[in-house]
């Protein structure tokens, strides 16, 4: 049984309100690629992955645009970072359609596990990441750990289908930290 995680990170952040610089040309970074240390939000998120010797694929789904620019910023880590599968995906102009994006990528068997984290959550802690895997062993799918995750996980079992709510519906406003 492999355990793959799918990293949609190809979002504007809109609800987070990029601002323009002074001259009103340039718009700032999107949050997926904002920093915190030096580092964008992104790649801490993927080091926390990349760190679990239970993952053994990550897809990251971004826009077109950004693919080669994160690529080159890959290729600056660490060699043990790198010998991990890291494919860069295209993503969708909405999460779902981005996770969708990254799944038609990934070849899994029945029993293999999908992990979803946003792009943008970058303190999930391994124990997190090992209980969840260890959840969706247990029970099977919809197993998840974050913020509006239990009502999500209940719809997509009720609705047979795995589409997470709009946002706008008002449920929606904290995305999952980890879903299975």
């Amino acid at each position: 049984m492999k355990v793959v995680v799918i990293i949609p990170a190809a979002g504007l952040g809109t609800r987070m309100a990029p601002a323009s610089d002074a001259k009103g040309k340039k718009l700032a970074a999107s949050k997926q690629f904002s920093e915190l240390g030096g580092t964008p939000i992104l790649l801490h998120t993927l080091r926390k992955f990349a760190a679990s010797p239970e993952i053994s694929e990550i897809y990251v789904a971004l826009r077109a645009g950004e693919i080669a620019g994160f690529r080159s910023r890959l290729e600056n880590e660490p060699k043990d970072f790198s010998r991990r599968k890291i494919e860069l995906v295209e993503g969708g102009e909405h999460r779902q359609q981005s996770v969708a994006n990254a799944m038609s990528k990934v070849s899994a068997a029945p029993d293999d596990i999908v992990l979803v984290h946003d792009a943008v959550r970058p303190f999930v802690t391994s124990e997190i990441i090992h209980n969840v895997i260890e959840a969706a062993r247990k029970h099977g799918g919809n197993a998840g750990h974050g913020h509006g995750q239990a009502s999500r996980a209940h719809r997509r079992r009720s609705c047979h289908h795995s589409n997470h709510a709009p946002r706008a519906r008002g449920d929606g406003a904290n995305a999952p930290g980890v879903s299975v």
